[in-house]
């Protein structure tokens, strides 16, 4: 193979007349046989790194599936870096977005009522906020639409998609 030109050009009048002065990988090739011999480990080998090739890809897919199904916790820290560089400028907006994408998250779309519930069951004071609806209407019913992330399938309904922050 590595003198497939010269061969081309000059081709031998017999399979016997293969000549000792063609090398392969610095080996002198003496005969058909070890010619043929060598393209078979040749074979073999590409066979084997075809299946490794293979298995990686599969090693692969399962990882970005698992990132998928369990995002890792990098990409809330990206949400909380946006929050903080491009969200509301009080902190206690910012930690309750935050906390409503990871339920959202974990328990997939849920009605106005239920993450609302959600939250009070985490913020029971409402902290800086009147009440739990003064707390809503201050953060995710206001910055739901431009937080990557957040969106809303229907009427009196919220999800997050982890998969918008990435990008």
């Amino acid at each position: 193979m590595h003198h497939r030109e010269t061969l081309k050009q000059n081709p031998p009048i017999g399979i016997g007349q293969i000549s000792s002065d063609i090398e392969f990988s610095g080996q002198s090739i003496d005969s058909p046989e070890e010619f043929f011999g060598l393209i078979s480990e040749m074979e073999d080998r590409i066979d084997e790194l075809e299946h490794e090739v293979a298995d990686l890809r599969t090693v692969i897919d399962e990882s970005e599936e698992k990132a998928d199904e369990n995002p890792r916790e990098d990409e809330f820290a990206a949400l909380d870096r946006w929050l903080q560089e491009n969200g509301p400028q009080s902190d206690d907006a910012q930690e309750i977005l935050l906390t409503a994408a990871q339920i959202l998250n974990s328990e997939g779309p849920l009605k106005t009522s239920e993450l609302k519930d959600r939250l009070t069951e985490r913020y029971p004071e409402a902290s800086t906020y009147a009440s739990i609806d003064t707390l809503w209407a201050s953060t995710v019913e206001r910055l739901y639409e431009v937080t990557p992330g957040f969106e809303k399938p229907g009427y009196g309904a919220y999800n997050f998609d982890i998969t918008r922050v990435r990008k």
